[in-house]
């Protein structure tokens, strides 16, 4: 299953993680994560917990 994260480019801390998490966590089948490609903000967030957590990371630009 995919999860689209998009989001504000101000938030970058813990909280979007937090967030990302705790939804992945209800999914319970989460594979892919898609985001765009943002500098910053919860994109930013969700690219390096995709990473981090070795999920597929789908960016569209």
């Amino acid at each position: 299953m995919k999860l689209g994260v998009f989001g504000s480019r101000t938030i970058c801390d813990v909280r979007a993680a937090l967030i990302i998490a705790e939804t992945i966590q209800k999914l319970n089948n989460v594979t892919t994560i898609v985001t765009t490609q943002e500098p910053r903000g919860v994109c930013e967030a969700a690219q390096r917990f995709a990473k981090e957590q070795h999920l597929i990371l789908e960016l569209h630009f």
